[in-house]
């Protein structure tokens, strides 16, 4: 089936083992990769193509496979993550674990995961791991702005300054302004 998202054609098919497989075309019809980011709208198309798509293959659009979670997915859940986050200054250390792991709890029990499969642990070690990337990412951004503060300082005290000097010497007393550009 294709369907057009933005300015792209998306084509998907079963292949024959059941799995989806999607391939991306350039209006002139050139194959191309996926493409790295969709807006809003194209988002929003890409999902209505893929649904149809699902529910015309006899797949559930709304439901997950056994066995399988579509991380994709879960990320719309990372905005609950999230404010689980910005409350966690409030809190105690056991406080804001906690909260995480109701989060996560919620996200894989959500997906219809139930606790004490292996699906559902392969669920909590993909947040888990998830929620350490974004952490280490917010690190390394912390870590570079201030990299990029300090180059700042550093090169504006290592500036070479020419001053100019506007004034007089009478009876021994100088008076007069220094004037740096």
């Amino acid at each position: 089936m294709r369907f057009q998202v933005g300015r792209f054609t998306c084509e998907m098919s079963l292949d024959d083992s059941g799995s989806v497989q999607t391939r991306w075309f350039l209006r002139g019809g050139r194959k191309t990769e996926p493409p790295k980011y969709l807006d809003a709208a194209d988002r929003r198309q890409y999902r209505a193509g893929r649904d149809a798509f699902l529910r015309r293959a006899g797949k559930s659009p709304a439901r997950l496979p056994t066995g399988s979670t579509s991380w994709r997915a879960l990320r719309r859940l990372a905005p609950a993550l999230l404010v689980a986050a910005a409350v966690a200054g409030c809190m105690t250390a056991q406080e804001r674990m906690a909260q995480v792991n109701a989060a996560q709890d919620a996200t894989c029990r959500h997906w219809g995961l139930k606790f004490g499969t292996p699906e559902y642990a392969n669920c909590r070690m993909e947040l888990n791991r998830q929620q350490q990337a974004r952490e280490m990412a917010a690190d390394a951004e912390m870590q570079a702005m201030y990299a990029r503060q300090n180059a700042l300082i550093v090169q504006q005290l290592n500036r070479g300054q020419t001053c100019s000097y506007n004034g007089s010497t009478i009876g021994g007393i100088t008076n007069g302004s220094v004037t740096c550009p």
